[in-house]
């Protein structure tokens, strides 16, 4: 059977390894490499980064081997079929990197007007605000890893957040040199693509629609808000944080 919907990146590296926990709507496979997680994705959700969806999951212990464009299940296989899905977040055009204003920047500031911040982001941005305040300082991400619980901690999705709006306005990725350990193996996984410039598909696509007057902002904001049972609102925290920290900064250097 082929597999239409996968990330574009994942074909390049040869994978091997085991599926190591199944949820339900995706199973986590643990690779050899060390901290390396591919993820098999059920039907037609959206991606992560070095994921694929699959018709149906494993189980616990099923081998899984990714040789070129075919992906191994136990003793079944599939081909990747088209080009994939990019998951990075292209840069805006026009903007003088990194404090400049350009000429998206009113239209950044009506987006940001009119954005309404669920409950669950609001929150987040007021309990941690301190952590937050600290992050957009030093650009440590110690002081936000490993931040809640559940498989992707609240602190980690923040990260990732900003990460995917600093990789619209300034540049791809994470400024950090070393990525922190103190967290789960599913949030040091999400942070090590965010500090490659991918991002998971709503929020790739939320944060690609920062300066795009053609985008349906609203409707990105919901499919964001759809991932997980907080994941998708605490990484609308981090974006929403990011954004505000780079607007006062263009405005002050205009």
């Amino acid at each position: 059977m082929p597999l239409p919907r996968f990330d574009r990146d994942l074909p390049r590296h040869g994978v091997r390894g085991r599926v190591a926990a199944v949820f339900r709507t995706a199973a986590l496979v643990a690779l050899e490499e060390p901290g390396g997680l591919l993820t098999l994705v059920l039907g037609s959700r959206p991606l992560l980064p070095w994921s694929v969806c699959v018709p149906d999951l494993a189980p616990v212990g099923t081998e899984i081997r990714l040789e070129e464009r075919r992906l191994f299940v136990g003793d079944r296989f599939h081909d990747l079929q088209g080009e994939g899905v990019d998951l990075r977040v292209p840069r805006l055009e026009g903007l003088p990197a990194p404090r400049g204003g350009g000429g998206n920047r009113a239209l950044l500031r009506a987006q940001r007007d009119a954005m309404v911040i669920p409950p669950r982001s609001r929150e987040v941005l007021e309990t941690h605000a301190d952590r937050i305040r600290a992050f957009l300082e030093r650009e440590d991400p110690r002081v936000l890893s490993g931040l809640g619980e559940g498989s992707t901690p609240t602190g980690d999705d923040v990260l990732t957040g900003m990460a995917a709006v600093r990789s619209r306005l300034v540049e791809p990725g994470l400024p950090v040199l070393r990525l922190p350990t103190s967290t789960t193996p599913a949030a040091r996984a999400m942070l090590f693509h965010a500090a490659r410039g991918h991002f998971p598909e709503p929020l790739s696509a939320w944060a690609a629609a920062l300066g795009d007057p053609r985008a349906d902002f609203p409707f990105r904001v919901a499919a964001l808000l759809a991932v997980g049972a907080r994941s998708g609102a605490d990484m609308l925290a981090g974006g929403v944080a990011w954004l505000d920290r780079w607007l006062c900064a263009s405005s002050l250097a205009s």
